[in-house]
Formats: structure tokens, sequence, C-alpha cells
């Protein structure tokens, strides 16, 4: 019998740059006296240490916790696009630090890097799904 290996494929460059995102969109929410940066920081926790997780270790973490399998997709889903959401929130406002001059030149490399973040926490996700099952 054959078994198929998945690979989830994720750009840990690009994670690692919506981390930064996500950190400085955590540390404006705690300067701006925001309960928001607790749920933020825990989602960030969360994709830390499944990204940087073996898939067993994340598999045997989830097993010892006895969750419903339902409500943890919903958990993870909603954190994913918590995370993602916040990383495109930090990269807007960046953006809007510049000179209104160099806001249509970059919107397309902001689009970009949008869409490579939105992939990377998509393999992120699959991947804690896959260790659920």
């Amino acid at each position: 019998m054959n078994y198929i290996k998945l690979d989830y494929r994720f750009s840990y460059t690009i994670m690692l740059i919506a981390f930064i995102l996500v950190f400085i969109r955590i540390i404006d929410s705690y300067i701006n006296n925001s309960y928001l940066w607790i749920v933020i920081g825990i989602s960030f926790i969360i994709f830390i240490l499944s990204t940087y997780s073996s898939d067993s270790h994340l598999k045997n973490f989830l097993s010892k916790l006895r969750l419903n399998k339902y409500l943890t997709y919903i958990g993870i889903t909603s954190v994913s696009l918590l995370f993602y959401v916040c990383s495109l929130v930090s990269l807007t406002r960046l953006i809007l630090l510049l000179p209104a001059d160099l806001h249509y030149f970059i919107f397309f490399p902001a689009f970009i890097c949008s869409v490579l973040i939105s992939g990377s926490v998509l393999g992120v996700s699959l991947k804690i799904f896959s260790s659920i099952r």
C-alpha cells in the first residue's frame, strides 16, 4: 500500500515578513490601549509554533488537547483570517507613511505581497488542519 506524504509548501521568508507585520500591529494595538493586542498575540504565538514545528509534534500537541474537531477548524480558520488581516493592516499603514506621490507606485508590489502572505497563511493553516485529522 502506498502512502501519500503531504507536503505543504509555504515560504518561510514570506511568513517571516508576515510575522514582522503582525508584531508591528501588536505593538501598535498595545500602545493605543486596545485589548485587541491580546487576541492578535495569541494568533501570533499559534502561527509561530505551527510554522516552525514538525507535523508529528503538532499532531501530538493537538491530540492531547482533545478538542472538538469542528470547533478547532473554526478556531484555526478564525485565527488564520485574523493573522492575515492584521498583516495586511500593518502593510497598509506602512504604505500610508510614504509620501502621497509613491502610493500609486507601491500599490502593485503591495498587492503581490498580500497575495504571497495569503498563500503562506493558507499553507500553514492546511498544515494545522492535516495535524487535526
